[in-house]
């Protein structure tokens, strides 16, 4: 059975490290930052695509989380 982590915060700091943690330990790794763009992230899930999925969510934003677990 495949373990499956959903990461807010994911684009930097604490929430990038889990998730880079997670997808070396082959955790599957729904990643939500709040901006989606260039940077660590992005280059970690065009590395590892089967582990580390990259799908924005604000969790400010009711609509945006709705959109998010309609992606995931």
């Amino acid at each position: 059975m495949d373990r499956v982590a959903v990461v807010t915060g994911a684009g930097r700091g604490i929430g990038l490290e889990l998730c880079r943690l997670l997808a070396e330990r082959e955790w599957i790794v729904l990643a939500c930052p709040h901006r989606m763009g260039p940077g660590e992230l992005a280059e970690l899930s065009q590395k590892d695509p089967w582990h580390l999925h990259r799908i924005p969510m604000d969790v400010r934003d009711e609509g945006s989380i709705g959109a998010a677990v309609a992606e995931m």
